[in-house]
């Protein structure tokens, strides 16, 4: 019997759009009805998924900041925080190299470095810019930092995906002595404990709804998402996921992101496991 489903939201549970399926509604409620405690898994800050759920995260759990915040309904709980010489190592890197930036983010904003800042006005992000406070004062206010993230800045590139792979190849390879760095899409690379990302959080929801391996699924659709495949018994990577992801996961949807693949998927093996049962 399935008990916990977790859905990754970029390119997983949201369309192309950032748009939640249409259906989300209807399906949620089925899900409810045979059992089954619907969350999310993924690399956001708890901030941003409240804004996107407003009055539907009360029904809702789930881990974001990947893997190093839970939540249950509008109650979070902050499992891991950067310290500040790591922060200041990483901002380092910043200054080596002029295509990637890094952003920060905290429980309640996002933060950077003022290079940062000019990099994303100058590749046309102002509007990520406009959102962000100086990572120094969230630093000197004692402010929680739960999660952090290169950008990349592909303009000049042949292709998103080349600019990453080249970054990991090249100046943040030194990074992955002591942290894993996984490709998050839309250009965005996490930096996680080694071994852990969102897996931390997916054993920590686990143990909270009393949910075995072979009583939870989990869905995403890239790199820092296969952590949390190998927790459970049930992983699906999307139809649209990377190779990589796929290879990582038990299962692939048999429709993408844009055309409700995941919940489908979710209601469908928990009915077929019903049935087992």
């Amino acid at each position: 019997m399935i008990k916990l489903a977790l859905f990754d939201l970029d390119k997983t549970l949201l369309d192309d759009s950032s748009r939640l399926p249409q259906e989300f509604d209807l399906y949620r409620q089925k899900l409810e009805e045979e059992g089954v405690k619907l969350g999310i898994a993924s690399a956001r800050t708890f901030f941003s998924i409240a804004e996107l759920f407003g009055d539907r995260l009360d029904r809702l759990a789930g881990t974001c900041d990947n893997g190093n915040t839970i939540f249950d309904g509008n109650n979070f709980k902050v499992l891991n925080c950067w310290k500040e010489e790591d922060i200041r190592y990483l901002i380092s890197f910043v200054e080596r190299d002029p295509d990637i930036g890094l952003v920060f983010s905290g429980t309640e904003e996002y933060y950077t470095d003022p290079l940062t800042v000019e990099r994303l006005h100058s590749h046309g992000r102002g509007k990520l810019a406009a959102f962000v406070r100086d990572i120094e004062e969230a630093i000197s206010e004692g402010k929680q930092i739960c999660n952090c993230h290169f950008v990349c800045f592909y303009e000049g590139y042949p292709s998103m995906q080349e600019c990453v792979e080249e970054k990991l190849a090249g100046p943040l390879q030194e990074l992955q002595e002591n942290w894993d760095l996984m490709e998050a899409g839309w250009g965005w690379v996490a930096v996680c404990v080694p071994g852990e990302g969102k897996a931390a959080g997916i054993r920590s929801l686990m143990r909270e709804y009393g949910a075995g391996r072979e009583e939870t699924m989990v869905f995403g659709d890239s790199d820092n998402d296969s952590s949390m495949f190998r927790e459970v018994k049930f992983s699906y990577a999307m139809k649209n996921a990377s190779e990589s992801a796929k290879k990582a996961a038990g299962y692939i949807t048999e429709e993408d992101n844009n055309h409700n693949g995941a919940l489908k998927a979710a209601l469908e093996r928990t009915l077929a496991e019903k049935n087992r049962d």
